[in-house]
């Protein structure tokens, strides 16, 4: 197959490429968002017009319902009904650039269609998995910064089924609201010896396994680096969320290019591709005096730079357990 008389023009394959990967990434963010009982939610978005995006709301009022003395006439006390803001912030993602040969294709007489589709493929798998990273990243940092009433403190022993019920009573009568656990593999298998049977597996993608326990609540096993830390000997992070706990949206700037390049031995063109996502956490809103746009992963992974909006800890999205 001769590239030029056969093979479709550079602009074509773009095309393909832009039809491929919305879709791919589509579907596969759909199994991500049910296997995790909607506590991570993987979607595309609307475009934030500018930096981040603000939402305004009325704060909880506590202890609105009080006792009444019907025969005293003294002043009341005042509550304010205040408002506040969450913030969603923007931050963008891009590829490095690629070098593809078109000799390649030509010599072994393929369609440069199916590298297209490698290529969608590629980037569908990696973009997911870049975004379960920073969601755990997020939702760690916050946590910690938080403090006790979000951390359970299991670091005496390593991770038992137990340990996790203590993290989700962190919620008190809300403990019921974890849809789902993310952890490590260490962690997954030091349940199993602890006692987790018949834990069946429900998906994979690239390394992430999503696993079920007997009472149905799904296991997120992935080694990622925000869920290992050192504080005397290697420590593991479980977080446990609710639903809605972190939301990651794709926005619509998503833009790809090819550029075709001569005067070398072989001709070569390059591909390039960049793209902004949007992310908000349930119950905290993004710190825009410390970090007002673009940041960067190693910034959406700090705690100062994510503020608790909630009244209540019962109104974040995840609690977060240590274990050896």
């Amino acid at each position: 197959m001769a590239w030029p008389a056969s093979a479709p023009a550079w602009d074509i394959l773009n095309e393909l490429l832009y039809g491929a990967y919305p879709q791919l990434l589509s579907y596969n963010a759909d199994l991500f968002n049910q296997n995790s009982m909607g506590g991570l939610l993987l979607s595309t978005g609307p475009d934030i017009q500018g930096d981040f995006q603000k939402m305004s709301y009325f704060k909880s009022i506590a202890g609105l319902v009080k006792d009444r003395d019907i025969t005293a006439d003294t002043d009341l006390s005042t509550v304010r009904f205040e408002m506040d803001n969450l913030a969603m912030i923007k931050y963008a993602k891009g590829t490095p650039l690629v070098e593809l040969i078109p000799h390649q294709w030509d010599w072994i007489l393929k369609d440069p269609k199916e590298g297209m589709a490698m290529l969608a493929q590629q980037l569908a798998e990696q973009t997911l998995a870049d975004n379960l990273a920073t969601a755990v990243n997020a939702l760690v940092a916050a946590n910690t910064n938080v403090g006790s009433t979000l951390v359970w403190d299991g670091t005496a022993g390593t991770a038992t089924l137990t340990g996790l019920t203590n993290a989700a009573n962190l919620w008190g009568d809300r403990a019921g609201n974890v849809a789902c656990w993310v952890m490590h593999s260490k962690t997954f298998n030091d349940l199993q010896l602890a006692g987790l049977t018949n834990a069946q597996n429900l998906f994979k993608f690239g390394d992430v396994n999503f696993m079920r326990d007997q009472t149905g609540r799904p296991f997120i096993v992935a080694d990622l680096p925000s869920l290992v830390y050192t504080s005397t000997g290697t420590k593991y992070h479980v977080l446990g969320l609710a639903p809605g706990a972190v939301k990651i949206e794709a926005g619509q700037e998503f833009r790809s290019l090819f550029q075709e390049i001569g005067g070398k031995e072989n001709i070569k063109t390059t591909w390039q591709c960049q793209w902004t996502n949007n992310i908000e956490l349930k119950g905290f809103g993004w710190n825009t005096g410390a970090v007002a746009r673009n940041p960067t992963t190693a910034q959406i992974g700090t705690g100062t730079n994510w503020t608790k909006k909630a009244t209540s800890v019962k109104d974040c999205g995840a609690v977060l357990a240590n274990f050896q």
